[in-house]
């Protein structure tokens, strides 16, 4: 238990940095600029953001759902979930995972 106390005071305190190195640095920045479609996507309609996830990165497995659905819970870089309401858009930032 003081080992968990530890550690998390330690990521309190250093702001997560204590588990970063420099080189981490470079993968932020491009999963960052990777990833800049998401905000834009709330409010749109599910294929809409889908062509847009494809046209940023064509290798990626983009999947639609209702929003609420039943999902595995490995995480995957190569594949985006869209969750959408019952108008049809998108209810949630799609991410990676």
């Amino acid at each position: 238990m003081r080992i968990i106390i530890l550690l998390i005071s330690l990521l309190i305190t250093t702001k997560g940095d204590a588990f970063t190195s420099d080189d981490d640095q470079d993968i932020y920045i491009s999963m960052d600029e990777v990833e800049s479609w998401q905000s834009p996507l709330l409010g749109v309609t599910g294929e809409e953001a889908k062509v847009t996830i494809l046209n940023s990165d064509q290798s990626l497995t983009v999947n639609i759902l209702p929003e609420g659905s039943m999902v595995t819970m490995d995480y995957r870089l190569d594949r985006v979930r869209i969750f959408v309401g019952e108008n049809g858009n998108v209810s949630q930032e799609p991410h990676k995972g």
